[in-house]
């Protein structure tokens, strides 16, 4: 059994290690989806738990600085890059860009804990360029951008409610 943990923590930290550098650049930067993507998920957790540790894994991020490109506490975030670490703590490998998170992910018309919230905040273009977890509540925690720490905002502002862009799952 220990054996096996430790294989799976091997595998989990491999791919943080080659996501990370394949994916240095922010948030916000246009991309073709790979065609090779397949989301994996380690069937470890129960969804309930896997959504708990994603929020607990975000809500522990807040203080942290904007990083553009930044996938873990030490460098601190993105938006995606956020994202990306709080679902790999539950054992759950998406996309680093959000992007390819919001083509791959489920959409869904109601979002639960966990689930992600995708946003367009360019005027210029109607890409996807922004992602938050949703805490409940119409609450979302983020990585809002330069000078800024990851933080809380809430769907219900006017600002958000007119750049959001849709709901995602990787949830079945």
């Amino acid at each position: 059994m220990a054996m096996v943990v430790t294989l799976y923590h091997r595998f989990l930290m491999m791919n943080l290690l080659a996501c990370s550098i394949l994916a240095m650049t922010g948030c916000s930067s246009p991309v073709k989806p790979s065609n090779s993507y397949k989301p994996i998920s380690q069937p470890t957790l129960p969804e309930s738990e896997a959504r708990k540790t994603i929020v607990e894994q975000a809500i522990n991020q807040i203080g942290k600085d904007y990083q553009p490109g930044g996938v873990s506490p030490r460098e601190g975030f993105d938006c995606s890059g956020l994202v990306f670490y709080s679902y790999l703590q539950a054992g759950k490998l998406l996309p680093r860009r959000s992007e390819e998170q919001y083509i791959y992910a489920q959409k869904i018309k109601k979002p639960k804990e966990g689930d992600l919230i995708f946003f367009s905040t360019n005027p210029k273009n109607k890409n996807i360029d922004h992602v938050g977890i949703y805490l409940g509540d119409e609450l979302f925690i983020h990585a809002p951008g330069r000078k800024k720490a990851v933080s809380t905002s809430k769907l219900t502002e006017p600002y958000w409610q007119n750049r959001m862009k849709g709901i995602g799952s990787y949830f079945e």
